[in-house]
C-alpha cells in the first residue's frame, strides 16, 4: 500500500512538469506556425530548397507534438527556427533579385514596345499613301493585316500598362513580350527589320 501511495505521489509530482512542458511545446509550435504562415508562399516561391528543409523539420515537430514527445519538440525548436530564418533570408534575397531583374526588363520593354508600334504605324501610313506599286514582298493584304492589328496592339498595351501600374511586373513583362513578338512579325510583313 505504501508503495502504491509513493508511486501515486511521484506521478502527481511529475504531472505539473509534463503539463508545463506540454504548454511550452505547444507555444513553441504555435510561434513557428504564426511566423511561417504569412510568408510561406514567398518561401516556397523564392527559396524552394530551403523551404522544403524547413517544412520537413516543421512536420517532424508537429509529429512529435502529436505523439506527446514534448521534450523532443522543445529540443527541435531551435533547429526549426534556424531553418526558418535561413529560408526567410534566402527568399528575401531571391525576391529582391527577381524584382531588380523585372524592373530592369520592364524599363527596356516599356520604351521599346511603344517604339515598335509607332514604327509600324508610320510605315503603314507611308505605304498606304503610295500611289504606285508597293515594294517587293509587301501586299495590300499585309497592309490590311497590320491596320487591323494596330487597335488590338494598343488595347493589349493598355492592359500591359495596367498590370505594371498594379505592381504585377511579371504579368506586364509577359504581356509586353507577346506584344513585342507580334510587332516583330508584323514589321516583317511591311519590310521593317525589327528585333
Amino acid at each position: 500500500m505504501t508503495r502504491f501511495l509513493l508511486l501515486l505521489i511521484l506521478s502527481c509530482l511529475a504531472l505539473p512538469g509534463c503539463s508545463g512542458q506540454k504548454k511550452e511545446a505547444e507555444a513553441a509550435f504555435a510561434q513557428i506556425q504564426a511566423s511561417a504562415a504569412p510568408v510561406s508562399a514567398d518561401l516556397e516561391k523564392y527559396a524552394p530548397d530551403e523551404y522544403a528543409k524547413f517544412s520537413a523539420l516543421h512536420s517532424d515537430m508537429k509529429r512529435l507534438l502529436n505523439s506527446k514527445n514534448y521534450a523532443d519538440v522543445l529540443a527541435l525548436q531551435p533547429q526549426v527556427m534556424g531553418q526558418f530564418t535561413s529560408a526567410s533570408g534566402a527568399a528575401a534575397r531571391n525576391k529582391n533579385a527577381v524584382a531588380t531583374k523585372e524592373s530592369r526588363e520592364w524599363r527596356l520593354l516599356s520604351t521599346s514596345v511603344p517604339s515598335l508600334v509607332s514604327q509600324l504605324r508610320e510605315r503603314l501610313t507611308g505605304l498606304k499613301s503610295m500611289t504606285g506599286q508597293l515594294p517587293t514582298g509587301i501586299t495590300r493584304a499585309h497592309l490590311r493585316e497590320v491596320e487591323a492589328a494596330l487597335p488590338e496592339l494598343n488595347a493589349e498595351w493598355s492592359a500591359t500598362l495596367a498590370a505594371a501600374k498594379s505592381n504585377d511586373l511579371s504579368a506586364a513583362i509577359e504581356k509586353a513580350q507577346a506584344i513585342r513578338q507580334r510587332c516583330v512579325e508584323l514589321s516583317a510583313r511591311l519590310g521593317i527589320r525589327a528585333t
